[in-house]
């Protein structure tokens, strides 16, 4: 969902919403930064490989991803924690009924 600059691909999110039914979800599993950008480490460290290896490196928070989303159309957004070695959480948002 995500390209090499700050934020995700905007247009990925429309064309997810578009093509799932009514009750449909997608799901993102990353390396998500807390709100206030200070954690958790492995997101953090993300992070800053994103900035060694793109123009405007940057990782996502999760009011990001729940912005994101709403605007494409999903519905409230789900976390899952996680504990793998690329993502710390699982973001689950349906598609409206």
């Amino acid at each position: 969902m995500r390209g090499g600059g700050v934020g995700p691909v905007e247009p990925a999110q429309g064309k997810c919403f578009a093509a799932l039914p009514p009750g449909g979800a997608v799901i993102i599993c990353e390396l998500v930064l807390d709100d206030d950008e200070r954690g958790p480490a492995p997101a953090a460290l993300m992070g800053f490989n994103m900035l060694v290896e793109t123009r405007s490196g940057h990782n996502c928070t999760y009011a990001e991803y729940r912005g994101w989303l709403a605007d494409a159309g999903f519905g409230p957004v789900e976390v899952l924690p996680l504990d793998a070695a690329g993502a710390n959480a699982a973001l689950v948002a349906r598609k409206p009924d």
